[in-house]
């Protein structure tokens, strides 16, 4: 089938092809493949709100909201491990049906089975999940709910933040009663560099006398400071909590109050105005990127500027590159230890955190047991160790996402970026992934008294396989699918259970969290080992690399001093021309971004001139 062609003006042309030319002519292929990349994908004319935020924040809440039905599993143990897709009925894909696409292959499954994946309760790994609905707020729109684990510095949420970029929007979910944290400022941050249209909902508004409006004056104060070009983005308090009342009231009164206090109409035509063409909202994210670029690239220029016309303060027009230079050879003498030490320190706050979290529930859960275990019946005993489990799981999640997103700021430090500091992590991870559950296997506890029960001895592979469709063995999280074992075996014992009496359900209880505990730290000093080779490689790289580009700037300067002054009049006017051809093509792409981003804008209508079609 052909690929689909996108239809540009003249001036929109211009300002992407021209951009490319620009960018590649000087080194920047980078931002050019972007650019060109960027183009094919706003060509599909998919309309897309990527939904991002912290954990926790009321993501899945907010995506049922907006679609007006319960696609996305919601509640304080649920905890979004896949991404679900919530996409406008076709043919293929009627209203209400749900499929899986692993590796490119697409299968239609049920419901419970969906739901099962985003939750990570089954064996069947999935990349994505797909719901089709008519949706009460948005029609026509696709919604991404993004995985959970992680926060925003994960590799998921790096993924998500590409998706925006080549599909439409983002909305950014965030919390009523706290501030922007540092990781979601520098998440917009990094998104501003390629899409342009973000909104943001505070979410659990109702829980606060005055709707959260505090917050958001904070929220507005912090992002003129560290994101400005989202100073004046669209943030609306919103209820999912109010919406979903409104949603199964049957007074039609209250339902229309309960839905107007809840805001969700709001968020949604805010949204509906900016990304309704998705081809408009692609195209203009694409062009933002170019700005992004030609930005990078009148930097560079005004460095080789300075650098011809010595016009610094100080009469040394590389000062900044100088102390730059001296500042990592300063650090390069220290680094390794300096990375040592933040691992051990990392190691041990991790642990400590583990045996903390688990004492805390050994107690907690010894007590229960000794009120609650006897005359329990078997039905109820079945739930106390689903419960008990879950816990315990939990814990292991907890400590796993603690332990990534350490190493991934630790790593983002050393990189100045989370996407470096995922990318140079990457290998580390493909290793990890690759270790067999079973060569990590124990020996269970005799619970009946009789030698190890076959049933329990497969457990710990259970528990592997658990951990991967949780989705934590990958993003750095590979030793963590062989801890479960511990707690997941006590759903085993089965029939057993009522006969053991509280005793040995006691003494499983103190086994399994020692079996979980001295997991978890293993499986923490593991990927810390896994880990380290790569830092220790990359951050050489960076410094070497950053190094070289520094002392080039510093030795193209020091020719110049050594150049005839006509010679430098020459060379800088020349600069001084392609930071006006930039300057003018950078005018370009904002007014064809204004254009676009206009309401009612489309990309058949962004201009009167003659159209010409691209790929």
């Amino acid at each position: 089938m052909a690929s689909p062609r996108l239809t540009v003006t003249r001036e929109q042309h211009r300002a992407i092809f021209g951009t490319g030319d620009l960018l590649r002519r000087h080194g920047l292929d980078e931002y050019a493949d972007r650019v060109r990349d960027g183009l094919r994908e706003a060509a599909a004319g998919q309309s897309a709100v990527v939904v991002v935020g912290e954990v926790k924040r009321g993501k899945s809440s907010l995506v049922n909201a907006l679609t007006g039905s319960d696609v996305s599993p919601v509640g304080v143990a649920e905890v979004t491990a896949a991404f679900l897709r919530v996409v406008p009925p076709a043919a293929d894909l009627p209203d209400g049906a749900w499929a899986l696409t692993d590796r490119g292959t697409r299968s239609r499954t049920s419901r419970e089975q969906a739901w099962a994946v985003l939750c990570a309760a089954t064996d069947e790994p999935s990349a994505h999940v797909e719901v089709a609905a008519t949706g009460r707020w948005l029609p026509g729109v696709t919604l991404v709910d993004t995985p959970g684990f992680g926060g925003l510095e994960s590799a998921h949420t790096r993924l998500a933040r590409w998706m925006a970029a080549r599909a439409g929007g983002l909305l950014m979910v965030i919390d009523a009663g706290q501030v922007l944290t540092a990781p979601e400022l520098r998440f917009l941050t990094e998104a501003a560099e390629g899409v342009e249209t973000v909104v943001l909902a505070v979410t659990k508004a109702d829980r606060y006398p005055d709707g959260g409006r505090q917050v958001m004056a904070e929220n507005r104060a912090l992002l003129r400071r560290h994101a400005p070009r989202f100073a004046e983005a669209p943030m609306l308090a919103v209820s999912s909590t109010l919406a979903r009342e409104a949603a199964t009231s049957d007074d039609a009164e209250i339902r229309t109050l309960l839905e107007h206090e809840s805001n969700i109409a709001a968020l949604a035509g805010a949204l509906h105005q900016r990304i309704a063409d998705g081809r408009a909202a692609g195209l203009a994210n694409v062009l933002r990127t170019a700005a992004t670029g030609l930005d990078r690239l009148a930097v560079h220029l005004d460095g080789q500027r300075r650098a011809l016309t010595g016009t610094d303060g100080d009469g040394d027009p590389v000062r900044a590159e100088r102390e730059a230079l001296a500042g990592l050879r300063t650090r390069d003498r220290r680094w390794r230890l300096d990375l040592e030490r933040d691992l051990g320190r990392l190691r041990q706050s991790t642990a400590g955190e583990i045996g903390r979290l688990l004492d805390e529930a050994r107690d907690r859960w010894r007590l229960r047991i000794s009120r609650e275990w006897q005359g329990t019946t078997e039905s109820g005993a079945t739930q106390l160790l689903a419960e008990l489990d879950s816990e315990l799981r939990l814990i292991a999640a907890h400590a796993g996402g603690r332990l990534r997103d350490d190493l991934v700021t630790l790593a983002a430090d050393l990189f100045g970026s989370a996407d470096a500091a995922v990318e140079v992590l990457r290998p580390a991870t493909t290793e990890l992934d690759a270790l067999e559950p079973a060569s990590r296997a124990r020996r269970r506890p005799d619970m009946a008294g009789g030698g190890l029960d076959p049933a329990l001895a497969g457990s710990a592979l259970m528990g592997a396989g658990l951990a991967d469709r949780m989705g934590l063995a990958g993003s750095m999280m590979g030793p963590f699918g062989l801890v479960f074992g511990g707690a997941w075996f006590l759903i085993n014992l089965g029939a057993r259970r009522l006969r053991l009496g509280r005793q040995r359900l006691d003494a499983a209880l103190t086994e399994a969290v020692a079996t979980l505990r001295a997991d978890l730290i293993g499986a923490v000093d593991a990927a810390i080992r896994e880990c380290r080779p790569e830092l220790v490689i990359g951050v050489q790289e960076h410094l070497t690399a950053e190094a070289e580009r520094l002392e080039a700037v510093i030795a193209a300067a020091g020719r110049t001093t050594r150049t005839a002054a006509d010679q430098r009049a020459e060379r800088a006017a020349a600069v001084d021309r392609e930071l006006a051809a930039v300057t003018a093509q950078r005018d370009l792409v904002e007014r064809q971004i204004t254009i676009l981003t206009k309401p009612g804008t489309s990309t058949a209508t962004g201009a009167s001139d003659p159209q010409r079609p691209t790929t």
